[in-house]
Protein backbone atom coordinates (compact mmCIF):
# COMPACT_ATOMS: atom_id res chain seq x y z
CA UNK A 1 0.00 0.00 0.00
CA UNK A 2 0.97 3.63 -0.56
CA UNK A 3 1.35 4.43 3.14
CA UNK A 4 3.86 1.61 3.54
CA UNK A 5 5.92 2.96 0.66
CA UNK A 6 6.15 6.44 2.15
CA UNK A 7 7.14 5.30 5.64
CA UNK A 8 9.53 2.56 4.56
CA UNK A 9 11.69 4.52 2.13
CA UNK A 10 13.91 6.18 4.71
CA UNK A 11 17.38 5.41 3.44
CA UNK A 12 19.79 2.69 2.49
CA UNK A 13 22.80 1.40 4.37
CA UNK A 14 25.53 1.35 1.74
CA UNK A 15 29.11 2.50 1.40
CA UNK A 16 29.68 6.23 1.72
CA UNK A 17 32.88 6.66 -0.30
CA UNK A 18 33.38 6.36 -4.05
CA UNK A 19 36.53 5.62 -6.03
CA UNK A 20 36.54 6.25 -9.77
CA UNK A 21 37.17 3.12 -11.81
CA UNK A 22 38.38 5.07 -14.81
CA UNK A 23 40.36 2.18 -16.28
CA UNK A 24 37.13 0.61 -17.53
CA UNK A 25 34.70 2.04 -20.06
CA UNK A 26 32.14 -0.73 -19.73
CA UNK A 27 28.77 -0.83 -18.00
CA UNK A 28 26.60 -3.92 -17.41
CA UNK A 29 22.88 -4.28 -16.75
CA UNK A 30 21.40 -7.64 -15.76
CA UNK A 31 17.60 -7.45 -15.68
CA UNK A 32 15.07 -9.67 -13.93
CA UNK A 33 12.00 -7.87 -15.30
CA UNK A 34 11.13 -5.99 -18.48
CA UNK A 35 11.24 -2.63 -16.66
CA UNK A 36 13.26 -0.21 -18.83
CA UNK A 37 14.38 -3.10 -21.03
CA UNK A 38 13.46 -1.38 -24.29
CA UNK A 39 15.16 1.87 -23.31
CA UNK A 40 18.34 0.06 -22.28
CA UNK A 41 18.49 -1.93 -25.52
CA UNK A 42 18.08 1.32 -27.46
CA UNK A 43 20.78 2.99 -25.37
CA UNK A 44 23.08 0.06 -26.14
CA UNK A 45 22.89 1.07 -29.80
CA UNK A 46 23.08 4.83 -29.24
CA UNK A 47 26.39 5.99 -30.71
CA UNK A 48 26.40 9.10 -28.50
CA UNK A 49 26.60 6.83 -25.47
CA UNK A 50 28.56 3.91 -26.86
CA UNK A 51 31.23 6.25 -28.18
CA UNK A 52 32.12 6.79 -24.52
CA UNK A 53 30.90 3.67 -22.66
CA UNK A 54 30.39 0.11 -23.86
CA UNK A 55 26.97 -1.00 -22.60
CA UNK A 56 26.08 -4.67 -22.12
CA UNK A 57 22.49 -5.66 -21.35
CA UNK A 58 21.13 -9.07 -20.39
CA UNK A 59 17.33 -9.25 -20.24
CA UNK A 60 15.18 -11.52 -18.12
CA UNK A 61 14.89 -13.94 -21.05
CA UNK A 62 18.61 -14.18 -21.82
CA UNK A 63 20.82 -17.02 -20.69
CA UNK A 64 23.51 -15.38 -18.63
CA UNK A 65 26.98 -16.63 -19.60
CA UNK A 66 30.00 -16.76 -17.32
CA UNK A 67 30.83 -13.10 -16.72
CA UNK A 68 34.06 -11.44 -15.67
CA UNK A 69 32.45 -8.67 -13.61
CA UNK A 70 35.86 -7.08 -13.00
CA UNK A 71 35.98 -5.82 -16.58
CA UNK A 72 33.14 -3.40 -15.84
CA UNK A 73 33.19 0.00 -14.20
CA UNK A 74 29.52 -0.32 -13.19
CA UNK A 75 27.33 -3.40 -12.76
CA UNK A 76 23.56 -3.00 -12.22
CA UNK A 77 21.61 -6.10 -11.20
CA UNK A 78 17.83 -5.70 -11.09
CA UNK A 79 15.27 -8.08 -9.61
CA UNK A 80 17.28 -11.31 -9.70
CA UNK A 81 16.90 -14.22 -7.27
CA UNK A 82 19.03 -15.12 -4.28
CA UNK A 83 20.23 -18.16 -6.23
CA UNK A 84 21.42 -15.93 -9.06
CA UNK A 85 23.36 -13.68 -6.71
CA UNK A 86 24.86 -16.66 -4.90
CA UNK A 87 26.11 -18.06 -8.21
CA UNK A 88 27.75 -14.73 -9.04
CA UNK A 89 28.97 -13.84 -5.53
CA UNK A 90 32.63 -14.79 -5.99
CA UNK A 91 32.86 -12.81 -9.21
CA UNK A 92 31.06 -9.82 -7.71
CA UNK A 93 33.32 -9.81 -4.66
CA UNK A 94 36.40 -9.93 -6.87
CA UNK A 95 35.01 -7.11 -9.00
CA UNK A 96 34.37 -4.91 -5.94
CA UNK A 97 37.94 -5.48 -4.83
CA UNK A 98 39.05 -4.44 -8.31
CA UNK A 99 37.12 -1.15 -8.13
CA UNK A 100 33.89 -2.11 -9.88
CA UNK A 101 30.82 -0.26 -8.60
CA UNK A 102 27.78 -2.47 -8.05
CA UNK A 103 24.13 -1.46 -7.76
CA UNK A 104 21.58 -4.04 -6.67
CA UNK A 105 17.98 -2.99 -7.18
CA UNK A 106 14.85 -4.78 -5.92
CA UNK A 107 16.81 -7.82 -4.79
CA UNK A 108 15.69 -10.22 -2.04
CA UNK A 109 16.05 -9.00 1.54
CA UNK A 110 18.79 -11.51 2.29
CA UNK A 111 20.99 -10.08 -0.47
CA UNK A 112 23.40 -7.17 -0.01
CA UNK A 113 25.71 -6.36 -2.92
CA UNK A 114 25.36 -2.59 -3.44
CA UNK A 115 28.65 -0.70 -3.10
CA UNK A 116 27.70 2.86 -4.11
CA UNK A 117 26.77 5.57 -1.65
CA UNK A 118 23.25 6.64 -0.79
CA UNK A 119 23.25 9.76 -2.97
CA UNK A 120 24.21 7.81 -6.08
CA UNK A 121 21.79 5.00 -5.28
CA UNK A 122 18.88 7.38 -4.73
CA UNK A 123 19.64 9.27 -7.95
CA UNK A 124 19.84 5.95 -9.81
CA UNK A 125 16.43 5.03 -8.46
CA UNK A 126 14.91 8.38 -9.45
CA UNK A 127 15.98 7.88 -13.07
CA UNK A 128 14.98 4.21 -13.04
CA UNK A 129 11.51 4.62 -11.54
CA UNK A 130 10.54 7.39 -13.94
CA UNK A 131 11.96 5.47 -16.89
CA UNK A 132 11.66 6.44 -20.56
CA UNK A 133 14.46 6.83 -23.08
CA UNK A 134 15.72 10.22 -21.96
CA UNK A 135 15.89 9.19 -18.30
CA UNK A 136 17.72 5.94 -19.08
CA UNK A 137 20.20 7.69 -21.39
CA UNK A 138 20.83 10.28 -18.69
CA UNK A 139 21.14 7.55 -16.06
CA UNK A 140 23.95 5.92 -18.04
CA UNK A 141 25.72 9.27 -18.39
CA UNK A 142 25.19 10.06 -14.70
CA UNK A 143 26.71 6.74 -13.59
CA UNK A 144 29.52 7.14 -16.11
CA UNK A 145 30.31 10.62 -14.83
CA UNK A 146 30.06 9.85 -11.11
CA UNK A 147 31.74 6.46 -11.10
CA UNK A 148 33.87 6.09 -14.23
CA UNK A 149 35.23 9.56 -14.93
CA UNK A 150 33.34 9.91 -18.23
CA UNK A 151 31.35 12.93 -19.45
CA UNK A 152 33.34 15.02 -16.96
CA UNK A 153 32.45 18.36 -18.58
CA UNK A 154 28.82 17.44 -19.30
CA UNK A 155 25.93 18.66 -17.15
CA UNK A 156 23.60 15.67 -16.75
CA UNK A 157 19.90 16.67 -16.64
CA UNK A 158 17.90 15.89 -13.53
CA UNK A 159 15.47 12.96 -13.81
CA UNK A 160 12.37 13.92 -15.77
CA UNK A 161 9.20 13.29 -13.79
CA UNK A 162 7.09 11.58 -16.43
CA UNK A 163 4.83 9.45 -14.23
CA UNK A 164 1.71 11.01 -12.78
CA UNK A 165 2.16 11.86 -9.10
CA UNK A 166 -0.19 10.25 -6.59
CA UNK A 167 -1.75 12.78 -4.19
CA UNK A 168 -1.98 11.68 -0.55
CA UNK A 169 -3.13 13.61 2.49
CA UNK A 170 -2.38 12.46 6.04
CA UNK A 171 -4.37 13.96 8.93
CA UNK A 172 -2.75 12.44 11.99
CA UNK A 173 -3.06 13.37 15.64
CA UNK A 174 0.35 11.93 16.43
CA UNK A 175 3.37 14.18 16.81
CA UNK A 176 5.74 11.23 16.29
CA UNK A 177 4.07 10.11 13.07
CA UNK A 178 4.00 13.63 11.66
CA UNK A 179 7.62 14.26 12.59
CA UNK A 180 8.93 11.08 10.97
CA UNK A 181 6.75 11.41 7.90
CA UNK A 182 7.89 14.99 7.29
CA UNK A 183 11.50 13.97 7.85
CA UNK A 184 11.23 11.16 5.29
CA UNK A 185 9.59 13.46 2.74
CA UNK A 186 12.17 16.21 3.16
CA UNK A 187 15.10 13.90 2.50
CA UNK A 188 13.85 11.52 -0.19
CA UNK A 189 13.18 12.98 -3.63
CA UNK A 190 12.53 9.51 -4.98
CA UNK A 191 9.28 9.67 -2.96
CA UNK A 192 8.30 13.23 -3.81
CA UNK A 193 8.91 12.52 -7.51
CA UNK A 194 6.03 10.05 -7.33
CA UNK A 195 3.87 11.30 -4.47
CA UNK A 196 2.39 14.70 -3.70
CA UNK A 197 2.00 14.46 0.07
CA UNK A 198 0.38 16.80 2.58
CA UNK A 199 0.68 16.18 6.33
CA UNK A 200 -1.58 17.79 8.96
CA UNK A 201 -2.48 17.39 12.59
CA UNK A 202 -6.20 17.50 13.29
CA UNK A 203 -6.11 21.14 14.39
CA UNK A 204 -4.00 22.15 11.38
CA UNK A 205 -6.47 20.48 9.04
CA UNK A 206 -9.40 22.28 10.65
CA UNK A 207 -7.72 25.68 10.35
CA UNK A 208 -6.08 25.35 6.94
CA UNK A 209 -6.88 22.22 4.94
CA UNK A 210 -6.13 22.51 1.23
CA UNK A 211 -8.69 21.45 -1.40
CA UNK A 212 -8.85 17.66 -0.95
CA UNK A 213 -11.64 17.02 -3.44
CA UNK A 214 -9.21 15.55 -6.00
CA UNK A 215 -6.86 13.65 -3.67
CA UNK A 216 -6.13 10.04 -4.53
CA UNK A 217 -5.89 8.85 -0.93
CA UNK A 218 -6.58 10.35 2.51
CA UNK A 219 -5.62 8.76 5.83
CA UNK A 220 -6.91 9.94 9.20
CA UNK A 221 -5.67 8.85 12.62
CA UNK A 222 -7.06 9.64 16.08
CA UNK A 223 -9.10 12.64 14.92
CA UNK A 224 -11.37 13.87 17.71
CA UNK A 225 -15.13 14.27 17.45
CA UNK A 226 -15.04 18.07 17.32
CA UNK A 227 -12.36 18.13 14.60
CA UNK A 228 -14.12 15.41 12.63
CA UNK A 229 -17.37 17.37 12.67
CA UNK A 230 -15.57 20.28 11.02
CA UNK A 231 -13.81 18.07 8.45
CA UNK A 232 -16.64 15.72 7.48
CA UNK A 233 -18.14 17.81 4.66
CA UNK A 234 -14.83 18.11 2.84
CA UNK A 235 -14.16 14.39 3.37
CA UNK A 236 -17.59 13.34 2.11
CA UNK A 237 -17.16 15.55 -0.97
CA UNK A 238 -13.79 13.94 -1.66
CA UNK A 239 -15.30 10.49 -1.19
CA UNK A 240 -18.06 11.31 -3.68
CA UNK A 241 -15.36 12.37 -6.15
CA UNK A 242 -13.60 8.99 -5.92
CA UNK A 243 -10.98 9.60 -3.22
CA UNK A 244 -10.00 6.53 -1.21
CA UNK A 245 -10.21 7.27 2.54
CA UNK A 246 -8.94 5.21 5.45
CA UNK A 247 -9.46 5.74 9.16
CA UNK A 248 -7.64 4.06 12.03
CA UNK A 249 -7.62 4.61 15.76
CA UNK A 250 -11.07 6.22 15.52
CA UNK A 251 -14.71 5.54 14.70
CA UNK A 252 -16.23 6.29 11.30
CA UNK A 253 -19.15 8.27 12.65
CA UNK A 254 -19.96 10.01 9.37
CA UNK A 255 -19.36 7.15 6.92
CA UNK A 256 -16.41 8.77 5.16
CA UNK A 257 -14.19 5.68 4.89
CA UNK A 258 -13.80 3.66 1.71
CA UNK A 259 -10.87 1.52 2.89
CA UNK A 260 -11.14 -1.23 5.49
CA UNK A 261 -8.01 -0.87 7.58
CA UNK A 262 -8.92 -3.71 9.95
CA UNK A 263 -8.37 -6.68 7.62
CA UNK A 264 -5.48 -7.64 5.32
CA UNK A 265 -3.96 -6.44 3.10
CA UNK A 266 -4.89 -2.87 4.03
CA UNK A 267 -4.60 -3.61 7.76
CA UNK A 268 -0.82 -3.32 7.40
CA UNK A 269 -1.26 0.39 6.65
CA UNK A 270 -2.58 1.17 10.12
CA UNK A 271 0.26 -0.78 11.75
CA UNK A 272 2.99 0.80 9.65
CA UNK A 273 1.64 4.33 9.88
CA UNK A 274 1.99 4.47 13.66
CA UNK A 275 5.49 3.02 13.72
CA UNK A 276 8.55 5.33 13.48
CA UNK A 277 10.32 5.14 10.15
CA UNK A 278 13.03 2.50 9.84
CA UNK A 279 15.75 1.76 7.32
CA UNK A 280 14.11 -0.98 5.30
CA UNK A 281 14.86 0.14 1.75
CA UNK A 282 15.45 -2.78 -0.60
CA UNK A 283 18.76 -1.65 -1.96
CA UNK A 284 20.29 -5.07 -2.49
Amino acid sequence: MIVVIVFALTGVAVAQEETLATSSSKMLFILGTDENEGALLSAKNNSTLTGVMDIDVYTQNDTIPAINFSQYCVVVIENRTSADIAAWSAGLDAAKANGTHIIGYMLPHDVSITSVNQTIYTTFERYWIQGGQDNINNLIMYLGKQLCGKWASTTIPEPQVVRQRVSITYILNSDACNYYLNRVLSSNRVITDRFNVHVYSGSEAVSGLHDISHEDVIFLYMIGANEMTQLKDALLAAKANGTQIGLFGMMDTYGVATLDLTTPPTASCSTTSTTPARQTWRAG
